[in-house]
């Protein structure tokens, strides 16, 4: 090895220490309390209620990937891209979207949104649904702290408010 490669190699070792790796862990959870609930109450019967709430989702982006019934309503999966330069390492968000009957109810629902930053289109450990998850590493967090989910959540809840109360 020549002098001068042995000086940048030594050069490299020493800098590389400076950068670590980072796990995704982040999701909206963390920054609803800026904004308000994660989960609110709306005057419109289930049925009503999910479409208004994938409609909000679809304007920003996101799509419909899976949704499964329960006892009290349905639980939505919706998933997208919010980094479209196409230089890989995509950075998107997939929200799970809990949509049940108030209690006694016909026409109220209670609708609850956890979201969570994705790279390449893979999920990161904590998993929200209980299934098993791999914690995924990135040099930068820039995106990936669960701020944009909160962010997205926030406006969606928003909007549905703004709907309940109508025109005028």
């Amino acid at each position: 090895m020549t002098r001068a490669a042995l000086v940048v190699a030594c050069t490299l070792a020493a800098c590389l220490p400076a950068f670590k790796l980072h796990a995704i862990d982040g999701t909206s959870r963390a920054y609803l309390s800026h904004f308000g609930d994660d989960e609110q109450m709306f005057a419109f019967a289930l049925p009503r209620a999910t479409r208004l709430v994938l409609d909000k989702l679809d304007a920003r982006g996101f799509a419909l990937v899976r949704q499964r019934q329960v006892d009290d309503g349905v639980v939505l999966e919706v998933v997208g891209n919010r980094d479209f330069t196409g230089a890989g390492n995509t950075i998107g968000s997939v929200f799970y979207v809990s949509i049940a009957r108030c209690a006694a109810s016909q026409t109220c629902s209670r609708v609850k949104i956890v979201g969570k930053p994705t790279y390449d289109h893979n999920e990161s450990c904590p998993s929200i649904t209980g299934e098993p998850c791999r914690t995924i590493e990135v040099w930068s967090l820039w995106g990936l702290s669960g701020w944009e989910e909160a962010r997205v959540i926030y406006g969606v809840l928003s909007e549905l408010a703004l709907d309940e109360a109508g025109p005028g």
